[in-house]
C-alpha cells in the first residue's frame, strides 16, 4: 500500500457479482445497525473484536459500520487534500505518509464524510487495529459510456482488498456506501453485497487497479481491454443476460440500421428494452438467434453524435451500455 500511497504522492509532487448474502451476514449488518456513537476508532475497532468471533464477521461489521455511518463528500476529486511531501529519507517518507494517513482518516471519522480514498484508508485501519491484512487499491473505475476508449491510465479512485483464511478478496465501500444513502428507508442488504467480496472476474469489469496483482485473476487483462468491454450495471449478473467474452463495448451499425449482438443467454420470461443516450423512449429488442452463441437485432439508429450510445433493459434496470460506431463493411 505504501508503494501505491508513495507513486500517487509523488506524482502529486507530481454479478453472481458478489458472494450471496448470508444469514450471517444479514444477522451482522443488524448487530452493527444497532451500534452507539463511538469516540474513536479504537473504540468501534475494540467492539466490533468483541462481538464477532471469526475474521469474516469482522470483516462484514467493519464494512456494514462505514457504509452506514460515513457519507460520500460528493463534488469532490477522489484524492482531495493530498499534498506535496518532501523528504530525505525512506524512513521520512514512510514517517510522513503513515501520519498524513492517520490524519485523513481521523478527520473522516470525526467529520462522518470522505471521498473513496478516505472510505478505503478507514476500512485498512479498522481491519489493521484487530490483526486482519488489508490494503488499499488505487486504480481506475469505468462509471460511465465514455470510458469506452483507449485512453492513458488516470488513476480516480480506490477500493480495499483484504485477506481472509489465506485468500485476498475485493471490496468497494465507496460505492456500497453511495447506493445506501440514496435511499435509508431500507438497510438493502442486496444492493450493498454487490460490492462485498466481489469475485475478481466481475470486479475487474469496473475496476482496474495500477497494479496488476491486484487484478487477482489467473490471467491479466490490458487497459485496453478494460476500457473497450462494455459498461456493466451492478445488476447484470443477476439479470439472465450473458454476453459472449468477444462482446466489446463498441458495437457497429451498418447503413440499413443493423446492429449485431453477441449474446450467449437470455433471460427466461423476460422482455428486453433498449434506450439510446437519454432519450425517454423505450423499445422493445427482438432478437433472432443466428447460431448458438449469437442473438442478432435490427435497430433503427440515428447517430446524434460521437458518443451516441445503446443501453439495454430488463424489468425496467439498466444492465449493460454499448458506444455505437458508425457504418462498417460487412454488415450490409
Amino acid at each position: 500500500m505504501l508503494n501505491t500511497l508513495r507513486f500517487f504522492l509523488l506524482t502529486l509532487s507530481f454479478f453472481t457479482t458478489s458472494l450471496c448474502v448470508s444469514q450471517e451476514d444479514l444477522s451482522v449488518d443488524d448487530m452493527v445497525q444497532r451500534y452507539p456513537k463511538f469516540n474513536s476508532l479504537k473504540d468501534l475497532g475494540i467492539r466490533v473484536q468483541n462481538d464477532f468471533d471469526d475474521d469474516s464477521k469482522k470483516i462484514r461489521a467493519i464494512y456494514s459500520w462505514l457504509i452506514q455511518n460515513i457519507k460520500y463528500k460528493k463534488n469532490r476529486a477522489p484524492f482531495a487534500g493530498a499534498k506535496m511531501l518532501v523528504y530525505h529519507s525512506e524512513y521520512s517518507l514512510l514517517y510522513q505518509l503513515r501520519h498524513y494517513e492517520l490524519e485523513r482518516v481521523e478527520k473522516a471519522f470525526r467529520q462522518k464524510r470522505g471521498v473513496c480514498w478516505d472510505y478505503s484508508l478507514l476500512f485498512e485501519e479498522l481491519c489493521t487495529s484487530i490483526d486482519i491484512k488489508a490494503e488499499t487499491i488505487i486504480g481506475v473505475a469505468k462509471t460511465g459510456i465514455g470510458n469506452i476508449t483507449n485512453e492513458p491510465l488516470y488513476k480516480d479512485h480506490s477500493w480495499n482488498a483484504v485477506q481472509i483464511d489465506n485468500e485476498w478478496h475485493l471490496l468497494d465501500v465507496t460505492w456500497a456506501a453511495d447506493m445506501y444513502h440514496r435511499n435509508r428507508a431500507l438497510f438493502d442488504h442486496n444492493s450493498i453485497d454487490h460490492y462485498y467480496l466481489t469475485p475478481s472476474q466481475e470486479f475487474i469489469k469496473t475496476h482496474f487497479p495500477e497494479h496488476p496483482k491486484w487484478q487477482l485473476l489467473a490471467k491479466n487483462i490490458s487497459i485496453q481491454e478494460f476500457y473497450a468491454s462494455p459498461i456493466y450495471f451492478s445488476n447484470y449478473s443477476e439479470s439472465g443476460l450473458e454476453l459472449s467474452e468477444s462482446t466489446s463495448g463498441l458495437i457497429a451499425i451498418s447503413k440499413d440500421r443493423r446492429i449485431l449482438l453477441d449474446i450467449k443467454k437470455l433471460p427466461k420470461g423476460k422482455k428486453i428494452q433498449y434506450q439510446i443516450n437519454q432519450s425517454k423512449k423505450f423499445k422493445r429488442l427482438h432478437l433472432r438467434k443466428v447460431d448458438s452463441d449469437t442473438y442478432m437485432s435490427k435497430i433503427k439508429v440515428e447517430m446524434q453524435s460521437p458518443n451516441t450510445f445503446i443501453t439495454l433493459y430488463i424489468d425496467n434496470n439498466p444492465v449493460v451500455s454499448f458506444k455505437i460506431k458508425k457504418t462498417v463493411k460487412g454488415l450490409e
